[in-house]
């Protein structure tokens, strides 16, 4: 990679849509917003309409000081989702997966087959037959998959890590 090509990838701000607006989602909205001049949430998306207005609630009142801000497109269907993305009526870099454990596998799948990187939350899926395929597709569509690992932060793991 050239510097030129590595600096514009620096710059780059990461176009997220995030999918299952449960509990764990709010942690998610706040690192993304946190992390604002190098992430944008573009999307949210959810079939529960109550979870959907609350995660909309909790980003307008956590935006309302940012100037020059554009609140998220809000979808109740994945796949409309994936085809506004296929029709460039949103741009969407990464979906992030907030949605029960079950889903990971076919939601990654079709976001892979739609080119948009993923990450989804733990566990990654619930066999190994189902992570063996998300990481086959999200390869065969050169595209990135993630898993949050988040309790590598947790002081017991550190102490364990430090101790082994």
């Amino acid at each position: 990679m050239s510097k030129e090509n590595g600096a514009a990838q620096e710059n780059k701000i990461i176009n997220i849509a995030l999918v299952g607006c449960g509990r764990i989602s709010n942690n998610h909205i706040k690192a993304i917003l946190y992390h604002k001049k190098r992430a944008k949430l573009v999307a949210l998306c959810d079939t529960n309409k109550d979870n959907l207005e609350s995660i909309y609630e909790l980003i307008n009142r956590e935006t309302q000081n940012f100037s020059q801000y554009m609140p998220p497109r809000l979808y109740s269907d994945f796949d409309f989702l994936l085809k506004e993305n296929k029709e460039q009526k949103i741009n969407i870099d990464l979906i992030v997966l907030a949605t029960p454990s079950g889903l990971h596998a076919p939601l990654t799948i079709k976001a892979a087959r739609c080119g948009i990187n993923v990450c989804t939350e733990k566990p990654m899926a619930t066999n190994w037959e189902d992570a063996k395929e998300m990481i086959k597709e999200c390869k065969n569509a050169n595209v990135r998959l993630f898993v949050v690992k988040q309790n590598r932060f947790n002081a017991t793991i550190k102490l364990l890590k430090k101790q082994v």
